[in-house]
């Protein structure tokens, strides 16, 4: 568990390189041709499945993986890359290059995982698998307003990378439970202080406390109570169901 932990660390970190910056220094050697050249210089479905393989062989390497710095880490990846057998005969990529494409995938495939995991959540039960995808298309294309054309990306990644709304839902949830724990408490404290606070001498007035208890019961807790929710909301100063949570914990 803790090596896949470090691992989507890993693989979030690497999501921050500037994706608008130059791929050449301002002040470069290179001639205003050959610069303009390598900008058109556009990504194959090819390149970017090689760039993925090695991006993924590289920090999950048992030896090397997630301890290695940045600089290194990308280092072994663009070597792994330009040394592909695949792509034999064509222009070597540099680190810079490399590491702000795999900056964009990285990007736009986090996003699409969490449009596809809407998508999934919502189908229903006459939906097929290709159903689940257009859908979760039409969610990336309103929400970014942009087409998502990494598909090749994102079924190579898709058990790496996960949504940043599970993250956000489960911190939700803490803090909800957090907030839940705190409010019970003060209760519970209130509850206890009222009951251990030295009350002055009072006269004492003989009740038949079970009837009461059976008539309260039947006025408000009952399968059919007499009294209907509002009511209960008035009497008790909160819905029926969280004063059931209340007592529930303290029994």
């Amino acid at each position: 568990m803790a090596s896949s932990s470090s691992f989507v660390n890993l693989l979030a970190s690497q999501g921050s390189a500037d994706l608008d910056s130059a791929e050449t220094p301002l002040f470069s050697t290179q001639s205003p041709q050959e610069s303009s050249v390598k900008e058109r210089r556009k990504w194959s479905v090819k390149e970017d499945l090689i760039l993925i393989g090695d991006w993924l062989n590289t920090s999950k390497d048992s030896i090397v993986g997630n301890e290695q710095k940045c600089a290194a880490f990308w280092k072994r990846i663009v070597e792994y890359y330009n040394s592909s057998p695949l792509l034999v005969g064509t222009v070597p990529r540099e680190l810079g290059q490399c590491k702000q494409r795999w900056a964009r995938i990285n990007d736009l495939v986090c996003k699409f995982a969490c449009c596809y995991d809407t998508a999934l959540r919502e189908q229903r039960s006459s939906q097929n698998d290709n159903d689940v995808m257009k859908a979760a298309l039409d969610i990336f294309n309103s929400d970014q307003n942009m087409k998502f054309n990494l598909e090749h990306a994102w079924r190579e990644l898709r058990h790496d990378v996960k949504c940043m709304g599970d993250e956000v839902d489960r911190r939700l949830n803490a803090a909800l439970d957090k907030a839940f724990d705190e409010y019970f408490e003060d209760i519970y404290n209130n509850i206890v202080k009222n009951q251990t606070k030295k009350q002055s001498k009072r006269a004492y007035v003989e009740r038949n406390r079970n009837d009461g208890h059976t008539r309260l019961w039947n006025d408000y807790f009952s399968e059919n109570p007499t009294f209907p929710p509002h009511l209960f909301r008035r009497r008790f100063r909160m819905n029926k169901a969280v004063f059931m949570r209340i007592v529930d914990r303290l029994s």
